[in-house]
């Protein structure tokens, strides 16, 4: 993040850099069976001084805990929308068999068995899965690409190339498939245990029934998931996260019946909207879909989030100087030296990076290590501190013997405030005592100490410096003249801090963008297939429709009728959903910092709610609209002579 890099042929930068035959780096390729840690213990030593290895395999990108928290929240996403999609094929299969009550009564009446009718719906299911699997797996390759490409634009990378392997289509027809047996099974269930006297009878509004029992399943499921973000078992607070999005499913119906009872809307259709959803139980299946839709798309927006603010947390305090300068390989010259010629700085401060192992009871984890001046350090860059603090933990650095490492890893390895760690660098070992702790993301696991205790353990030189300016002092100007005073030297960086900050910002753009448009595809296909379940509920009320314009109701009351069911479940979903979905996020949060070995925050964010509250009441407006106004078009005696 703090430069670009150009590639050019060797000979040519020797040539303008008037460096003949000289090189800033060479890359080794080890034969086969060979590793990178024999060849270092074996060779290293007898390199010289200013030379430094380091074994590439244990270099992290910064961007690679990114790609992991994309990762899983894809998955848990991906699930989670194949279960939503699931309960959508369940309920709008339970809607066909309700339809067909008529027909399926007749049929077991005239001896078709139960069996055979619910094979055929079976097979109903199948097709109409298998169908829709074909279509979804070619647009799913199609959005795919755009995703791609603008994912790609965002974050400057060259675009990926999609490919269809066959184990992708077979796994997307499968689940396809699976999702609509799972969704199948409960209108089958339906069939079996239909009676044919009481299937041809007359069908009556379901009303609500077990509404405590609902509270209090609901209720348990929400205590549970909460309660595990307490817990340290990761697959315990994913259960916890799956149960919490439950508990919104048992929840939201309550909360749309309650909403019904404050009479928001005042008239007649508000009096009416109020009073059917108050008695009946058609909407409660819609109401905790779309709950759980916007609870999982508040808890997936609480988990990007927290992970965005702990970048750039720390990023604005570790890289807090004015200036930073930088150099490809370690410095034995002292920059410092050129830079008192400054008149426009007031502080400098060198620092070097090295790799090393940390090992603490029998474990060991691979580490980056930052070498800095406790003295100057300090003063021009901070830590974000979970233990120890600014006013402790330099002290104990400059008296030596002493080191500071991120909070995750500590609590990963069991390591507290006082214990004694070894570092193992370059078969050097050396015993130190941990005196802070630091939340880190952006740099992983780099552990921080103190210039003279590095020096034990072969770390020398210098690679990195911070530049504080004096008040006043125009920060641009000065980088231009720092520039020009190194100069000479390859491979040598300066950037400004506002830069700094600004690409940093700009990578994690496309980290934004690909978790969020996940938040947003999940989101807008569960609200899309919640408001068209919504849409077939209406269809079904042509009769009743065609009562009320038979008694004098206009189109304009049919369309406020429906309008009003459709604000109040959009209420309820959201009230459920938002609150239940902030408890979840924290949960979610945890399942990340535990994937990532990093300690996280939730952060809520009140303009990604919103835009959750937009998608969400577009969504069933749209519904409920287009569809009224046709339900309205109808005539009072084609709508009543309507079986």
């Amino acid at each position: 993040m703090a430069y670009d890099n150009i590639f050019v042929d060797l000979s040519y930068a020797q040539m303008i850099f008037n460096q003949q035959g000289q090189v800033s780096r060479v890359d080794i390729q080890l034969a086969a069976g060979h590793s990178a840690e024999r060849w270092q213990s074996e060779y290293s030593s007898s390199l010289p001084s200013q030379f430094k290895v380091q074994d590439t395999s244990a270099l992290n990108s910064t961007l690679g805990p990114l790609i992991t928290v994309v990762s899983l929240i894809l998955m848990i996403a991906s699930c989670t929308v194949l279960g939503i999609s699931i309960l959508l094929s369940a309920t709008a299969f339970q809607s066909v068999v309700n339809a067909r009550r008529l027909t399926y009564g007749v049929m077991r009446a005239v001896g078709a068995r139960g069996s055979w009718l619910a094979g055929a719906v079976l097979c109903e299911a199948l097709m109409l899965a298998f169908a829709c699997s074909v279509v979804g797996l070619g647009l799913g390759f199609g959005v795919s690409w755009i995703l791609n490409q603008g994912l790609s634009s965002i974050g400057n990378l060259p675009p990926a190339t999609v490919a269809a392997e066959l184990w992708q289509v077979l796994l997307a027809i499968l689940s396809g498939v699976a999702a609509g047996c799972a969704g199948a099974a409960r209108a089958i269930v339906k069939v079996l245990r239909q009676a044919p006297l009481m299937a041809i009878s007359p069908e009556v509004a379901e009303r609500r029934s077990g509404r405590r029992l609902r509270a209090a399943v609901g209720i348990m499921l929400l205590v549970f998931g909460v309660g595990s973000y307490w817990l340290d078992s990761v697959v315990v607070k994913l259960a916890g996260f799956v149960l919490s999005l439950a508990a919104v499913g048992f929840l939201a119906p309550l909360i749309l019946e309650a909403t019904a009872r404050l009479q928001i809307f005042k008239g007649w259709t508000g009096k009416a909207a109020a009073r059917r959803l108050r008695k009946h139980a058609s909407l409660d299946s819609t109401a905790a879909i779309m709950g759980v839709v916007v609870c999982l798309g508040a808890a997936l927006v609480i988990g990007v989030g927290s992970v965005r603010s702990a970048m750039m947390e720390q990023i604005a305090r570790q890289f807090g100087a004015d200036i930073q300068i930088s150099s490809t390989t370690p410095i034995t010259e002292k920059l410092e030296e050129r830079l008192r010629s400054i008149e426009m700085i007031n502080r400098v401060s060198d620092t070097v990076w090295d790799r090393g192992a940390l090992q603490f009871q029998g474990t060991s984890s691979q580490i980056a290590i930052l070498a800095v001046d406790p003295n100057s350090y300090f003063a021009t860059a901070q830590l974000p501190w979970r233990r120890g603090s600014v006013g402790t933990a330099p002290l104990a650095l400059e008296k030596g013997g002493a080191v500071i490492i991120p909070e995750a890893l500590a609590v990963s390895r069991g390591i507290s405030l006082g214990d004694t760690v070894r570092l193992d660098r370059a078969g050097k070992t050396l015993s130190v005592r941990l005196v802070g702790t630091f939340a880190s993301l952006a740099t992983g696991n780099q552990v921080v100490m103190s210039r003279d205790t590095a020096a034990e353990l072969g770390i020398t030189g210098s690679n990195g410096w911070n530049v504080e300016a004096k008040p006043g002092v125009d920060v641009t100007a000065l980088r231009d003249q720092i520039a020009d005073s190194v100069a000479d030297i390859p491979g040598v960086s300066v950037i400004t801090a506002a830069k700094m900050k600004e690409r940093a910002e700009s990578e994690l753009g496309s980290y934004a963008g690909a978790a969020f448009g996940i938040v947003v595809l999940a989101l807008g296909l569960g609200a899309v297939g919640a408001a068209g379940l919504f849409s077939v509920g209406v269809a079904r009320r042509e009769k009743e429709f065609g009562m009320l314009r038979a008694i004098g109701a206009t189109r304009g009351d049919i369309t406020r009728l429906v309008a009003v069911d459709a604000i109040l479940l959009g209420i309820a979903a959201l009230a459920g959903g938002l609150l239940v979905g902030q408890l979840a996020g924290w949960v979610l949060t945890q399942i990340v910092a535990g994937a990532l070995g990093v300690t996280l925050s939730p952060t809520v964010s009140v303009l990604a709610f919103s835009g959750i509250a937009i998608v969400t009441l577009t969504a069933l407006c749209l519904a409920a609209i287009g569809r009224s106004r046709r339900a309205a078009r109808i005539e009072p005696v084609a709508a009543l002579r309507a079986e």
